[in-house]
């Protein structure tokens, strides 16, 4: 966290609240950035890479892989993206292409691609490619280049990798006659930096792309392996940093096996070991795991109906082998994977078809190494599959009964939760009219086993679940609030998609429910009562961070009121409260919890005219340990008119209000709704083209925070949240209209406690500024200047430049400043001759018109912000005295809200006139909010931070790259 924290945006306040709020840890700080991480107040967390990757985030598995979902065909359009020619007249010629997938299915599909025109309507179709620099040669050769940064917006996405590949990128044709097997490679020592290779049918077309690696080879060099048929191909090199460099691509090919790829797989003999080695193997892609830069080898079986199959998969040389179990040659995930570990030791991966039809299976065996191959002995077996392999037919278990079960004779994936997990069987259980079940899952050895709950087999979501983590048995409970007994499915299996686990269940007990066990049958709890309860009789748990079953009240607040309550624990067992505004409410407004036999006390207000009914849930706060309680409700008090915001206290400019939020309303409206506790609302009307400074103090030791917004139905704020230390905080009401303009004030505290502290309103001033719009300009700075940093040009995050001679003085808020110093993060701060203090290097944007550091500069768009190598900050000067111009330009920084983007803008002063203009000259994604100042402070701010101008404040669509903002100085 910065020495001064400025300002506080949306959740950032940490509070005893029902759901806190996400880490906003800036993940661009790294082994590359020698300073502290950038922690972000907000819920952005900042990557370095785009959240979209096409990859499933559970498997590590490519999801996009340009195969119709529908049809399972590929979207071949037949057409030469060379010739325009079609080459296929739309019947299926049996030709399968390298990876397995079937090119052409006798189906043709509309790509939203035209060829011939060059227009592309789909959007897996990436940026327009480079002209190739030249060709890769067969049978064996090498082709050399140099990769350097390039700005975004050029680089094709790849399927091998998440991350956003910043230089640009070589693209090389080769032309393959016969059907060969191909190696490229980057593993040299002529390679200086980390790369990725692809090939593609078509360049710029990720659907059509054959293979990609990144890492395959030695450290970070490429290893890719692929049989391609004939035809013309398009392989590209590309870079993970910016760095870039020389590299040298080494091309070799291979005769490839007959079962080199997929659709030529080797079709096994149940009972019948086949002998096979790795060697020609083909692709290194595979649509599960990692095969480490290897080519695989293909074999096909069949599973009969209502049947498992097992793979035994045995080293028979020094080299260890991995198989890989598929649906078919165009699935995306794994039904299953082995490593081998001793030569001449077995292990197994099984496929099991719990259906009544036979299905075909895909195993696919690599290598574990890329440069040595592997040879081996596959065995395919079957087994009959117990009837409650398939959901549809379960094992029914009476109360107090017991069943043994292996998920080696398991079926279908798991369904409902935990779906990653491995197979299992399928138990049914009756739990009587308004009853609690109890199960008790043992594993039988050290794998741990999942225990699912389900309303039915095609349920979505579990009704429970849990995992054993210990040779003790495991409880799962699972409720029945309704008047007849009910019947649920129990699915057990192992916890790991490729160990099996063994396991007895036991319907160990049933129980009935306490009345008030479903929030539809709450108990009513009136002002001054006292009730007890006990969560062994809870049954169901609300949609508000609740960890266990929960016993439900509910209570009717009087109109203008505050309710208080206090919750006891009975034994040593702690319990929690939530206040919850309906039944099935998807979040809680409080959560309160015991720590020790002491009484907590919370409250809930009311600020409408009428009553109003909430429920309040209690649970124990630790799973599978029931608590017993003592819920009270102590009594109500009127709030006073302005705990609403329809009737906040009119603070007049020029004077001040002692504020005690102990019976305040809430929560806040328009920014951080969901942290602190009640708050008092205030109305502050500030004159016509005139500005009012609010301050706010604590007057204990407990922090408070006032949040400015336009109305009611704000859901942004104005000025945010801003806490405060024992030095008052400040912020500026502007209103540069004709009209006057009234603001809603309210005060609170930063936690759930209550506070007290002093709000004041300064008398109004006029605005030093106006502000209006001009044509964008932009200076050709391509002989300027480069602002110099710590170690050279300033670059790099969280920088900022020493404090320098401006050509000319100019009177900035009626003082004459003479220095100047620029950060990385779009502010550049002005100086006085003499005056204290060093250049800023915050990061977090504040609302212009904040006492706290930094102060006296000019914000184009502050915000976090980067410059990568090669770009820096620029200056130059234009014109002759008295008539100059100074020109600051930041130029190709990277808003690191945004991963790949560049901004280029630029802020002007001008002699003579004392006219300070922000140009925004260039940006990548012109379209999107962070890029256009969601996020960013642009405007002016005087020496003391109590004076400004402000443009905008995490505005969306603030700036754009047709109008400057200007602002001259008021006579």
């Amino acid at each position: 966290m910065r020495a001064q924290l400025r300002y506080l945006p949306l959740l950032a306040l940490a509070i005893a609240a029902c759901s806190p709020p996400p880490a906003g840890n800036d993940g661009g700080d790294g082994a590359t950035d020698s300073t502290p991480a950038d922690t972000r107040t907000d819920s952005r967390t900042d990557t370095g890479t785009t959240t979209d990757t096409g990859v499933d985030p559970d498997t590590g598995v490519v999801t996009d892989s340009g195969v119709d979902p529908d049809t399972g065909t590929t979207m071949d359009s037949g057409v030469d993206p060379d010739t325009g020619v079609v080459t296929d007249s739309g019947i299926d010629s049996g030709v399968i292409v390298d990876s397995g997938v079937v090119v052409d299915s006798g189906v043709v599909v509309d790509t939203g691609v035209v060829v011939d025109s060059g227009v592309v309507t789909d959007s897996g179709v990436g940026p327009m490619c480079p002209a190739p620099a030249g060709a890769i040669t067969l049978p064996m050769g090498s082709v050399t280049g140099m990769l350097a940064a390039m700005p975004a917006g050029i680089n094709n996405s790849i399927s091998c990798s998440t991350a956003t590949f910043p230089t640009n990128e070589r693209v090389y044709s080769l032309n393959v006659t016969a059907r060969t097997g191909l190696v490229l490679s980057t593993d040299n020592a002529a390679t200086t930096f980390d790369t990725a290779v692809v090939i593609r049918r078509v360049c710029n077309d990720i659907g059509s792309e054959i293979a990609c690696d990144d890492d395959s080879g030695s450290g970070t060099k490429t290893y890719v392996r692929s049989v391609l048929e004939p035809g013309m191909y398009s392989v590209i090199v590309d870079g993970f940093t910016s760095a870039g460099g020389p590299f040298q691509l080494d091309s070799s090919v291979f005769t490839p096996a007959a079962n080199a790829t997929c659709a030529s797989a080797t079709v096994l003999t149940m009972g019948s070991a086949t002998m096979g080695s790795t060697a020609n193997s083909g692709t290194n892609q595979s649509p599960c795991g990692s095969i480490e830069g290897t080519g695989q080898v293909f074999y096909s079986f069949t599973v009969p109906a209502n049947s498992r199959a097992n793979f035994a998969i045995t080293a028979t040389g020094m080299q260890n082998v991995r198989a890989y179990v598929t649906d078919s040659c165009t699935a995306t995930t794994c039904r299953g994977t082995a490593t081998t570990t001793t030569m001449g030791t077995a292990v197994n991966v099984a496929a099991p078809n719990p259906t009544g039809s036979p299905r075909t299976v895909i195993v696919a065996i690599s290598s574990t190494s890329a440069t040595t191959d592997g040879a081996f002995t596959i065995l395919p077996t079957v087994a009959t599959l117990p009837a409650n392999a398939n959901c549809a037919m379960p094992t029914s278990i009476a109360m107090g009964a017991m069943a043994m079960g292996d998920s080696m004779m398991g079926g279908a994936s798991p369904i409902g939760c935990s779906t990653a997990e491995g197979e299992g069987l399928f138990y049914s259980i009756v739990v009587p009219a308004n009853s609690r079940a109890t199960l008790t899952t043992t594993r039988g050895a050290t794998q741990n086993v999942r225990t699912r709950v389900l309303d039915s087999c095609t349920a979505m979501t579990c009704a429970a679940n849990s995992i054993t983590s210990s040779a003790t048995g495991q409880t799962t409970t699972v409720a029945n609030t309704t008047g007849s007994p009910r019947t649920f499915i129990v699915q057990v299996g192992s916890s790991s998609s490729t160990t099996p686990a063994s396991w007895t269940l036991q319907y160990t007990s049933a129980a009935p429910l306490a009345a008030n066990a479903a929030c539809s049958t709450a108990t009513s709890l009136a002002s001054g009562a006292m009730l007890m309860g006990d969560t062994a009789g809870a049954a169901i748990t609300e949609p508000c961070s609740s960890d266990n079953p929960q016993l439900f009240y509910t209570v009717s607040i009087p109109a203008n009121s505050r309710a208080n309550f206090s919750l006891t624990r009975g034994g040593t067992q702690n319990v929690r409260a939530r206040v919850i505004g309906t039944c099935g409410a998807m979040s809680c407004t409080q959560s309160i919890s015991t720590s020790s036999a002491t009484a907590s006390t919370f409250s809930v207000t009311n600020t409408t005219a009428a009553p109003s009914t909430v429920v309040i849930a209690v649970s124990s706060t630790t799973s599978g340990s029931p608590g017993t309680f003592t819920l009270a409700y102590t009594g109500s008090a009127t709030l006073p008119s302005n705990a609403s915001c329809a009737a906040p206290s009119t603070l007049a400019p020029g004077s001040m209000v002692t504020v005690n939020t102990a019976m305040g309303g809430g929560p806040a409206v328009g920014c951080d709704t969901t942290s602190g506790g009640e708050v008092l609302y205030y109305s502050v009307t500030v004159p016509a083209t005139s500005a009012v400074s609010l301050s706010l103090t604590r007057m204990g030791a407990d922090n408070a925070v006032m949040r400015v917004v336009d109305s009611c139905t704000a859901t942004g704020c104005y000025a945010g949240g801003l806490t405060t230390s024992a030095t008052a905080a400040t912020t500026l009401l502007e209103n540069p209209s004709m009209a006057p303009r009234t603001f809603i004030v309210s005060v609170g505290s930063t936690t759930t406690t209550t506070v007290t502290a002093t709000l004041a309103a300064a008398a109004p001033t006029m605005l030093a500024y106006t502000q209006s719009n001009t044509p964008v300009m932009c200076d050709d700075m391509a002989m300027a200047t480069p602002v110099m940093g710590s170690g050279g040009n300033l670059t790099g995050d969280d920088s900022t430049s020493a404090r320098t001679m401006l050509p000319f003085s100019i009177s900035y808020f009626g003082a004459m400043v003479n220095e100047y110093s620029v950060t990385t993060n779009g502010i550049a701060q002005l100086w006085t001759m003499g005056m204290a203090g060093s250049p800023t290097t915050e990061f977090v944007n504040a609302p212009i018109g904040s006492n706290a550091s930094p102060n006296n500069f000019i914000a184009p768009f502050w915000d976090d912000l980067q410059f990568d190598t090669p770009n820096t900050a620029r200056t130059a000067t234009f014109g002759a005295a008295p008539n100059r111009r100074f020109v600051i330009e930041w130029t190709n920084i990277r808003n690191r809200n945004v991963s790949g983007s560049t901004m280029r803008f630029q802020a002007k002063l001008f002699e003579g006139t004392n006219v300070v203009e922000f140009h925004y000259c260039a940006l990548s994604a012109a379209m999107d909010a962070f890029l256009t100042g969601s996020s960013a402070t642009i405007g002016l701010e005087g020496p003391t931070g109590v004076e400004g101008s402000r443009a905008a404040f995490n505005s969306a669509n603030a700036i754009n790259l047709m109008n400057a903002i200007r602002f001259t100085p008021r006579p």
